[in-house]
């Protein structure tokens, strides 16, 4: 793992963004998927606690924290390895922080995060209706690949990619969880 920190506005999470992070993902999952109450109700039952904290203790990163220049969080945003790959599975601002470049900012940061690592690519998917998510990825380098119909949970999602600059070696595997590492987790987040 880099010692590589992120530009403002986004940091590493730490154990004690999990209730955020879970508050934020139930708010971003019902914005969302609302007109779909099967899939916001997966989205908010994937994102345990426990799968949270084996994110960010394989690599706080994984979960991002995004703020404004008085400390305050206004958003996150959740990545994963695989197969080479990062996944961003949510970038998300809460609707009061929306206004001004905020979120290319922190969009941004992360893709310069990122960059000069492991990873080949970003990967990320958004609904054809949200046309802010899909200017904003476009504004930010990613590129629409394709339309992937009836993809998850019978909903039709776009595939975007921003290539990155893979120089270091090797893949980071899927993180994973069990309940030993995961007490151990919840006992490290209890005494920070």
């Amino acid at each position: 793992m880099s010692d590589k920190q992120p530009e403002k506005p986004l940091r590493k999470a730490k154990l004690s963004d999990v209730s955020f992070v879970l508050a934020s993902v139930a708010l971003a999952a019902d914005e969302t998927f609302g007109d779909n109450p099967d899939f916001a109700a997966a989205e908010k039952r994937r994102y345990t606690p426990a799968y949270l904290r084996s994110l960010i203790a394989a690599n706080p990163a994984y979960v991002m924290i995004s703020e404004n220049a008085d400390g305050i969080r206004t958003g996150f945003m959740i990545a994963v390895p695989d197969q080479g790959v990062l996944i961003s599975c949510w970038s998300y601002l809460l609707p009061e922080h929306r206004k001004g470049t905020h979120a290319v900012r922190a969009k941004r940061s992360f893709l310069n995060f990122w960059n000069n690592g492991r990873f080949h690519k970003v990967a990320a998917f958004t609904r054809p209706q949200n046309v802010t998510a899909r200017t904003l990825m476009e504004h930010c380098g990613y590129s629409e690949k394709t339309l992937l119909e009836k993809h998850m949970f019978g909903e039709d999602f776009y595939l975007f990619e921003c290539p990155l600059n893979k120089i270091i070696a090797g893949y980071d595997p899927m993180p994973s969880t069990g309940r030993i590492r995961d007490l151990k987790l919840r006992l490290r987040a209890a005494l920070s």
